[in-house]
């Protein structure tokens, strides 16, 4: 459940509700272990669904960074983004409930 979205909400307060909505929506959202990274600026979440279109093989995988409102990502965090981005991936950053949802919102059940 969302909070008021008056109030500055916490890194970590959003770092959870990603989690919550991904599980709910029959997604996962593991931690990048950072006891053992390897490389500075490191996302904070990866996010991994099924594939959209049950006669393609590809799933949806991105790597998230949750940030504070207000809060952008540090130069490293933003070199490592640009390196994953390089190889492929969808790298998207997050500072509030509204992102998370526009992120997800192509997995919402209708």
């Amino acid at each position: 459940m969302k909070p008021s979205r008056r109030r500055k909400i916490p890194e970590k307060t959003v770092e959870q509700y990603l989690v919550e909505r991904v599980i709910a929506l029959g997604g996962d959202a593991p931690k990048l272990d950072l006891r053992h990274q390897d490389r500075l600026g490191r996302t904070d979440r990866l996010v991994l669904f099924p594939s959209l279109n049950p006669r393609r093989d590809l799933a949806f995988v991105v790597y998230v960074e949750v940030k504070a409102a207000g809060e952008p990502p540090a130069s490293h965090q933003l070199r490592e983004h640009e390196r994953l981005r390089a190889l492929g991936f969808n790298v998207r950053v997050v500072w509030s409930y509204e992102d998370v949802d526009a992120l997800l919102a192509p997995f919402e059940r209708h």
